[in-house]
């Protein structure tokens, strides 16, 4: 109304502001609570370099007009429209869900390796196991830690063929080479050359 000031609101501020009301010399102050209107929680805020964006992670909240209730979607709703993700080289980015959150893209700094269960083999085995085998992908800030299990394409150097008829009492041991994101680890196997490729 005419000849009433307020003074101390800043929307662009959230939290707890304390409000000034004067009128004709009398003053009178109270509080409110500014919220955004829009907010993302719960969201991975690290990836690797190449990784896809994890829409599985993270709640959007809506806030209704009486800033007290909302309204949550999943970030993999439909009705979610995300742009400006981009993990194709390391940094900051601001990724934008209609609202910004920020996402840092890290360098892989460091591989380690859990080998495999098996590493035995006879030379008839076929096909190399890689169950319960993993590597750990780390950056040099220990800021992200992941695992991812290994798969044929991380591997080279098997070759069964190259145990020989002298590896029947005494393996042969061969070097596994393992490679993620330009990082290679190593383990050694055994193999026996058997009866039945005898």
């Amino acid at each position: 109304a005419e000849g009433v000031v307020v003074e101390g609101y800043d929307k662009s501020k959230l939290g707890d502001q304390e409000l000034t009301v004067t009128y004709k010399e009398k003053v009178a102050k109270y509080t409110v609570t500014v919220v955004p209107r829009m907010q993302v929680t719960g969201q991975d805020a690290y990836y690797f370099v190449g990784e896809e964006l994890n829409l599985n992670k993270g709640i959007v909240k809506i806030a209704a007009d009486n800033a007290k209730t909302f309204t949550e979607y999943k970030l993999s709703d439909s009705a979610i429209k995300i742009e400006g993700f981009d993990s194709s080289t390391a940094g900051a980015n601001g990724n934008t869900y209609s609202t910004v959150v920020k996402a840092t893209i890290l360098e892989v700094s460091t591989v380690t390796l859990k080998a495999p269960n098996k590493t035995a083999y006879n030379s008839h085995d076929g096909v190399i196991d890689l169950n319960g085998g993993y590597v750990t992908v780390k950056d040099s800030n220990n800021r992200l830690s992941k695992e991812y299990s290994l798969t044929k394409d991380m591997i080279s150097g098997f070759n069964l063929n190259a145990a020989t008829l002298e590896n029947r009492t005494t393996p042969l041991r061969q070097e596994i080479t393992v490679t993620y994101k330009g990082k290679t680890c190593k383990y050694t196997i055994q193999i026996t050359y058997s009866d039945v490729s005898l």
